[in-house]
Order: C-alpha cells, then structure tokens, then sequence
C-alpha cells in the first residue's frame, strides 16, 4: 500500500507543480496582451485554478486516508503487541508452575 500512496503522492505533487507553472505562463502573457486577448486568458486561468483546486482536495482526502491507514496500523499493533505480552505471560506463568 505504501508504495502506491507514495507514488500517487509523487502524481498529484507533479500536477500540482505543472498547474503552478500553466498560471505563471498565462499571468506574465497577460501583461503584454489587449483587454480583449487577456481576457481569454484570464478565462483559461480560472479553469486552471479550478483544476488546482480540484487537485488539492484530492491531495487533502489522500492525506487523510493515509493517516487513517497509519491510525487503523498502529491500533491493530497495540493490540497485536498486548496480546503477544499476555501469551508470554501466560507461557512463563505456566512454566513457572510446572
């Protein structure tokens, strides 16, 4: 699982790097366009920070689903780990009385 989150991770910080740099070309175009021109671009750019948007909240649920796997992980480990204390427990009481 850790390899999969890390790799879409890696997917949606490479999208969120080429959203970035969409909006940095259009906004230096921008100050070298007519109103009418800009106003094209200006268009474009809300989409791409729609898209934006859209990938961050992607990121953000993504985020959240790994630190609930981290959460469920690191229950069931206790859990795995109090049991195996009360079989050791067990097995030396049952030594012991022998």
């Amino acid at each position: 699982m850790s390899s999969s989150v890390d790799l879409k991770q890696k997917e949606m910080s490479m999208k969120v790097d080429s959203t970035a740099m969409r909006m940095d070309k259009i906004e230096q175009k921008l100050r070298c366009l007519s109103e009418e021109e800009a106003e094209l671009y200006r268009a474009q750019l809300a989409e791409i920070k729609t898209d934006f948007k859209e990938i961050m909240t992607e990121n953000l649920e993504m985020q959240r689903e790994r630190a609930a796997a981290i959460k469920t992980y690191q229950t069931e480990m206790n859990e795995a780990l109090g049991l195996l204390k009360e079989l050791n427990k067990r097995s030396s009481d049952s030594s012991s009385s022998s």
